[in-house]
């Protein structure tokens, strides 16, 4: 009993040491703006075990510069083009060849502004209330693609429509149409190798966002692609 006690201490100890550590390296190794430095350091500080169990899952940071080059360029894209379009709203030539801008002038700048969601024109959105209309249109619109299917998922599993969405996409490839299939690495960690190579076997690709380190057990949860 005694044995089993020490141990306990001797784990529990370790845990504060690496505690510590990790406050440290937050302060000093980590660039993060101070709000988010001080909020981790008092989870890690006020809360040993758990806020070391929280920071593993959610407060990584993952040097986003470097793992998320393209994405930083992108955003860097994105910032011109919104600035851009931020001076043109009001101008003349903008309000002559979109003259439905007024109406909802508001909205346009929130989101503009807001989440960088550029204005635009001739757009269609069409709209589901059940998995099983969404699902029969996907379908439908894989079987009508001519050129490309470039498809996104958070979430794929190896279920019944997640089968007959990859037969679809396979059979089009075999087609030659160019199929491409981005999968996120959480979301996508049950999905089988198995029904992915009738997809590439079939001459379409198939890649995973961020996948784990160790197969099915995933330790970030954040900087997923949650589409």
């Amino acid at each position: 009993m005694e044995d089993l006690l020490s141990s306990y201490v001797l784990v529990f100890s370790n845990l504060i040491w690496v505690n510590i550590l990790l406050a440290l390296v937050l302060v000093f190794f980590e660039r993060r703006n101070p709000t988010s430095t001080w909020l981790w350091l008092m989870v890690l500080l006020f809360l040993p075990i758990v806020g070391f169990l929280l920071y593993l899952f959610i407060g990584q940071d993952m040097r986003k510069k470097k793992k998320f080059k393209t994405k930083e360029e992108e955003d860097n894209y994105f910032d011109i083009i919104v600035a851009d379009q931020e001076k043109n709203l009001s101008t003349k030539e903008f309000l002559k060849n979109n003259p439905d801008y007024k109406k909802y002038d508001e909205i346009i700048k929130l989101n503009l502004m807001g989440n960088k969601a550029i204005y635009s024109n001739d757009n269609q959105v069409d709209l589901f209330f059940s998995g099983e209309d969404k699902f029969k249109a996907l379908l439908k619109s894989i079987n009508n693609a001519k050129q490309y299917i470039h498809m996104e998922y958070y979430i794929f599993k190896n279920d019944q429509i997640g089968k007959k969405v990859i037969k679809a996409l396979a059979l089009k490839a075999s087609e030659g149409v160019e199929v491409k299939l981005l999968v996120d690495g959480m979301g996508g960690r049950f999905l089988r190798k198995k029904l992915t190579n009738i997809l590439k076997e079939a001459g379409g690709e198939v890649l995973f966002f961020y996948p784990p380190f160790i197969p099915i057990f995933n330790v970030r949860i954040n900087y997923r692609n949650l589409i």
